[in-house]
This record gives structure tokens, C-alpha cells and sequence, in this order.
């Protein structure tokens, strides 16, 4: 599983910062995406 959550602050742009964490098979937390969103729309 591949838990999604934006950051709930914005920073000086007004985009949230979108993490895609996941957990490897060692049991250590990973961040596979990093991004800046422009439009929170789907």
C-alpha cells in the first residue's frame, strides 16, 4: 500500500507539497514521489 496525503500548510507559492510514502521490504518508511501541486482539482 501506498499511503497519498498533502501537506496541510502551503508554502509561499500556494501549492501543497504531495509525498507518496511507502515502506520497503526492510520495514523502513521510503518517500517514492515528490511533488509541488498546482491544481488540488481532479
Amino acid at each position: 500500500a501506498v499511503p497519498f496525503d498533502t501537506t496541510y500548510g502551503k508554502n509561499k507559492y500556494h501549492m501543497p507539497l504531495a509525498l507518496f510514502t511507502g515502506v520497503d521490504r526492510h520495514g523502513q518508511c521510503t518517500i517514492s514521489v515528490c511533488t509541488l501541486l498546482v491544481d488540488e482539482k481532479m
